[in-house]
């Protein structure tokens, strides 16, 4: 079950800032109660926290993307890296269910199952964007995986007091015409240490051959899109075929938010061109 969230943490990268964070997390917080499982650290170092630089800059809520050797009008390169900025959530906003569970999980780091994401919101207690076009798709699940919608929790334990959420990841896949759409968000907490900080995820790096489209959805969201092309090894033959994907980035309300659209085509195959029109319909229809 963790794989499948450490698939979606390979969209951002690590920072020694986080690793000592959470280093400092695991020998004072669970010195006397539970061990963080490895797949936790590894998740969460793959958390770039940037702790003052937004308030530095005097720029929060912000997207950045810089491509690697660009083109003269910047939309085009042979790889991209990037970073989201903005505010942490106070803990307390989420529902006294969701403190209550995470206070009670076993171990520092866990998965939560829900039918939707409208359950899942209902149950953080969240105010999280909808999308009237996704709640048409029919979920999806990898082989041996059940549709529906996952939160991956990690806890931040204090030496005193319960243990509170410092990360939940929440994300459902959905099954698109030509394409795998998977919808996700970002939410990282407050905790008693560190009131009121600002944060960021890096954004996964990549080498190849990359695009880069500034957009803006009818309601007003800025959106950075990203499209990279390569090629992946399919079946038990391993045969490559080249294979194209979408992330769309973008921040509300304290929240970074991607879609990922996956197409096992060439980024001009009629269904890499549709996939990309489905992400701008789904994006345009945010509410």
């Amino acid at each position: 079950m963790e794989n499948k969230y450490l698939e979606l943490f390979d969209e951002v990268h690590a920072s020694g800032r986080l690793r000592t964070e959470v280093m400092n997390m695991r020998h004072e917080g669970h010195r006397h109660t539970r061990r963080v499982p490895r797949a936790a650290l590894i998740a969460a170092v793959l958390i770039l926290v940037l702790a003052g630089t937004a308030l530095a800059t005097g720029v929060l809520e912000q997207i950045k993307i810089k491509l690697e050797d660009p083109d003269e009008t910047n939309s085009s390169g042979s790889g991209y890296s990037g970073q989201a900025e903005y505010r942490t959530i106070p803990a307390e906003n989420l529902s006294d269910a969701a403190r209550q569970r995470a206070a009670e999980m076993e171990e520092s780091t866990g998965s939560w199952e829900f039918d939707s994401w409208a359950a899942a919101e209902d149950f953080l207690g969240l105010e999280l964007m909808h999308n009237p076009i996704l709640e048409e798709m029919p979920l999806c699940g990898k082989r041996g995986e059940r549709a529906g919608c996952g939160a991956f929790v990690i806890n931040y334990e204090p030496e005193e007091g319960e243990a509170v959420p410092f990360l939940i990841l929440l994300s459902a896949a959905y099954r698109g015409e030509g394409c795998r759409i998977t919808q996700s968000a970002y939410l990282q907490f407050q905790y008693p240490g560190y009131p009121g900080r600002e944060t960021g995820f890096g954004l996964g790096t990549h080498k190849g051959e990359t695009y880069l489209e500034d957009y803006e959805t009818p309601g007003g969201i800025k959106v950075s899109i990203v499209t990279t092309t390569g090629t992946r090894r399919y079946g038990l033959t391993g045969v490559k075929l080249e294979h194209t994907d979408y992330f769309a980035y973008f921040l509300w309300n304290d929240v970074f938010y991607s879609l990922h659209a996956e197409v096992s085509d060439p980024v001009g195959h009629p269904d890499a061109v549709n996939a990309l029109a489905t992400m701008k319909a789904i994006l345009d229809a945010y509410e």
